[in-house]
């Protein structure tokens, strides 16, 4: 999945083609010839893929899109929505409307033809906005399910996330025996890219293999780092991050929560500015990407350092891309400025905490349920 391009033209093609075939069947009274002729034209399957290379790449507001198109389409045509398709909807929707999409999953769940990565997703859902009663009830009422669709590591996460709220040092004991995981893993992974003597595929797979290892690593120390940060121990939040820096300081959420927990000190504004600055300066291009308080926090940062020019620069570079983009998408509704504004007016320092979620959701790749095999959850 790491050639997006030659995927994206794959993909054009065969919606191509399916256009210009469904086009000379446009007006044919046989909804279920026509409806079949869509199911065999690749062209749902397609547009699947290209939506989940856009939310992989990070790009949920266009993997909306491609889906909303899709069904337009589809409804058009009389065609039935199928399961895939349906399960995307409720992941690309997921912070728009969690019980929504919550509920769709468990729709789903509940029917045939589920996509595979369904029940792994609901658990993570759970998970994230803390319903971990029902986490455990589903892993317990269907343990076919999660030994066929959970692996062992992503197992033990999730149980010592369950722990958590009732035993938070034994949670912390499961989160290190998973840390220490990865880092081996990481270690081996290093060592691998050090011998390929320059080969090109061996290297790409490596790294690839590193990136999604890193992500998984960001999450249990981020779950890790939750349990004093919740306790208002930020010095303790910043010393969980500290000890594994050297695994994750390239990984954006690690840099931005480790930014948070400095913040949250008050005498380290200088250097949450640095973390929050790194993050802003890979989105040059387009601030509407960053999180809203890694723009507000770093405005603040700059205040409270009496870095006003940079301050100024920010805010003026956070208003034209606004602009930009309200040009290039007139209905886009974007409200970075205006938030930023706002926490600076009143100085409101409550809001941040520690991201989640930490770990993307699976998207399924397409409807016959190819699982995406760069990255578990």
């Amino acid at each position: 999945m790491g050639k997006h391009k030659d995927s994206l033209n794959f993909i054009k093609t065969i919606v191509d083609k399916a256009n210009d075939k469904l086009q000379e069947k446009n007006g044919e009274e046989d909804k279920e010839k026509l409806a079949h002729e869509v199911q065999q034209s690749g062209m749902i399957e397609a547009l699947n893929l290209k939506a989940a290379i856009e939310y992989d790449r990070g790009k949920v507001e266009k993997a909306k899109r491609i889906l909303k198109s899709l069904n337009e389409r589809l409804e058009k045509l009389g065609v039935q929505k199928d399961p895939t398709t349906y399960h995307n909807e409720a992941i690309v929707g997921v912070n728009d409307n969690c019980a929504e999409s919550i509920n769709k999953l468990n729709e789903l769940l509940n029917s045939s033809g589920a996509p595979p990565e369904t029940f792994q997703n609901l658990i993570h859902l759970y998970c994230k906005y803390r319903f971990f009663d029902f986490a455990n009830d589903m892993l317990n009422s269907r343990p076919q399910l999660a030994s066929k669709y959970i692996q062992r590591d992503e197992y033990e996460y999730i149980k010592a996330l369950i722990q958590e709220d009732k035993n938070p040092d034994e949670a912390i004991k499961q989160y290190d025996n998973i840390i220490n995981g990865y880092k081996k893993k990481l270690d081996a992974i290093n060592k691998r890219l050090e011998q390929s003597g320059g080969d090109t595929e061996k290297t790409s797979t490596s790294a690839n293999e590193r990136k999604a290892v890193v992500e998984r690593l960001v999450c249990v120390v981020s779950n890790k780092a939750r349990i004093p940060w919740e306790a208002k121990d930020f010095a303790k939040t910043e010393q969980v991050f500290a000890e594994h820096e050297a695994y994750c300081k390239d990984n954006e959420i690690f840099n931005m929560n480790m930014g948070h927990a400095l913040f949250m000190q008050e005498e380290k504004y200088r250097e949450a500015s640095q973390y929050y600055a790194d993050i802003v300066q890979k989105h040059k291009d387009n601030l509407n990407e960053v999180d809203i308080f890694v723009l507000a926090n770093l405005s603040l940062c700059y205040i409270f350092t009496k870095q006003i020019d940079k301050g100024k620069k920010l805010m003026d570079t956070i208003k034209r891309h606004e602009e930009e983009a309200s040009m290039r998408n007139p209905g886009m509704v974007l409200l970075h400025y205006c938030s930023v504004n706002l926490v600076i007016g009143t100085l409101y320092l409550s809001l941040i905490h520690i991201s989640e979620p930490t770990r993307p959701l699976y998207i399924s790749y397409a409807v016959f349920c190819l699982k995406k095999k760069k990255k578990k959850k």
